[in-house]
């Protein structure tokens, strides 16, 4: 049996907190007894060793394995430097799944410093970066050790990070004060920080609050707070456009069937500045038909809204058959290969568009099960705070598009939208599926 402290952290989804609602302690998984039967052995081995031909020749592969998936995107996250990079290949070994020839895991041993010794694990080492420690040792250490406090609490750190900046915030703005906080200074320090997860984790005064999330804490408190939380159906979005670009995956988070997820919107693409041929390649990989690339693509840009919808579904591919969608593996996958693993495996052959148009299906039943729960175009709604540039230094940060020409305004973003809605074959003014698109889909007998 994996504890959760091993997996990283899985608050993100809510898993801990349905659990807890359930006074749930733990899921146990059996091993099964039945062998796994496969139609045409000798054409999965084929294909297998097709796509581990790939894998094996990828150029970062022995970075990866290295420095981990931080070595693989510090360049572009303008994280590392002054020793960190060192440090963190040294306290470091990447863990994979079974069978996975990457690995988008890791194990932190550290031997020295503060809160040495100590062992820790992480699904993903890129989003935690600390610079309060004294040396580039400390500092370093400090990371490992707040997101091994999330994880063994089960606290999604993104959620935690939204609620307690926002606290921040209105502390530093004098809407709150100590009164409000049990006494605790918000000062933003390292280690104020540990002390409010433990708090959090245990509902220990303040950390009831943060405990609710950004938005309901806001509403709690009241005196105007609510108009200060950045939030996408009342949850933390994971990339601020402003910072990063409202490409593919910041737009996803807005008309996901859930919380505001993003991996649902890429296409292989998470480094910024890559050429519009890199998209179209992309693009043909994942099964975008040729009609819908001359619609989506330009000479030099592309259409967000129409493009995420063919991203959507195959992120919905992935998930109906059990495939992992994370950049270092799935970049390898494409729709022919899938398509052959199908078929190889159940002996069903089938094509890439009754896949992809499986996966559409699947897609829809999602967002009518949202439908029919009160959702619909007013919740796919950009937070406000998408239209207020943050001050950065001297610079600062509109919503642009992902190569940084085009500003959006709110209308424009409205505009995007309609542009996803009529890719999907939904009713634009209120995002639900058309009876047409649903009984293209086989699921007339669902009418909203």
């Amino acid at each position: 049996m994996t504890s959760i402290d091993k997996l990283g952290t899985v608050g993100f989804g809510g898993l801990p907190a349905v659990m807890g609602s359930k006074n749930l302690k733990a899921i146990v998984a059996v091993q099964g007894t039945r062998e796994i039967r496969v139609a045409h052995r000798l054409r999965l081995l084929k294909a297998v060793d097709r796509m581990l031909e790939r894998v094996m020749s990828y150029r970062l592969r022995p970075t990866l394995l290295e420095g981990g998936t931080f070595a693989m995107s510090a360049s572009w996250l303008g994280m590392g430097g002054q020793g960190w990079d060192d440090i963190h290949r040294e306290s470091r070994q990447t863990l994979a799944c079974p069978s996975c020839p990457m690995g988008d895991k890791e194990r932190h041993r550290l031997t020295e410093g503060d809160y040495s010794p100590m062992v820790s694990y992480s699904t993903d080492f890129m989003g935690e970066f600390e610079a309060s420690g004294k040396t580039p040792l400390d500092s370093h250490n400090r990371a490992v050790k707040r997101l091994d406090r999330f994880n063994r609490n089960g606290i999604c750190r993104f959620h935690f990070r939204d609620a307690l900046g926002l606290m921040t915030s209105l502390y530093q703005q004098g809407i709150i004060t100590t009164e409000d906080t049990d006494g605790v200074e918000l000062k933003g320090d390292y280690d104020t920080t540990l002390r409010l997860i433990d708090m959090t984790a245990r509902r220990e005064g303040f950390g009831d609050l943060l405990a609710e999330g950004a938005l309901r804490a806001a509403r709690r408190i009241g005196r105007g707070a609510e108009e200060h939380v950045i939030h996408i159906k009342g949850c933390s979005p994971y990339i601020d456009p402003r910072i990063d670009s409202f490409n593919t995956m910041a737009f996803a988070q807005l008309v996901h069937p859930g919380r505001p997820h993003y991996a649902c919107g890429g296409i292989g693409i998470y480094m910024p500045e890559r050429p519009i041929d890199l998209f179209v390649r992309h693009a043909g990989r994942i099964g975008v038909p040729d009609e819908a690339i001359r619609r989506i693509f330009g000479p030099a840009s592309f259409n967000v809204g129409r493009l995420t919808k063919h991203a959507e579904d195959w992120f919905s591919l992935f998930n109906c058959l059990g495939l992992c969608h994370r950049v270092y593996i799935s970049r390898f996958h494409s729709i022919e290969g899938v398509v052959e693993f199908y078929s190889a495996i159940t002996g069903i052959e089938t094509t890439a568009a009754e896949l992809l148009k499986a996966a559409e299906r699947v897609w829809n039943m999602s967002r009518l099960l949202n439908v029919r729960t009160g959702f619909g175009r007013k919740d796919d709604t950009p937070p406000r705070g998408w239209f207020t540039p943050p001050g950065a230094r001297d610079r600062e940060y509109p919503l642009r598009d992902y190569f940084g020409a085009t500003s959006f305004t709110r209308e424009d973003v409205e505009g995007v939208l309609d542009d996803y809605y009529d890719e999907r074959g939904w009713d634009k003014e209120n995002g639900i599926p058309s009876p047409e698109k649903l009984k293209e889909l086989g699921l007339e007998s669902y009418q909203p």
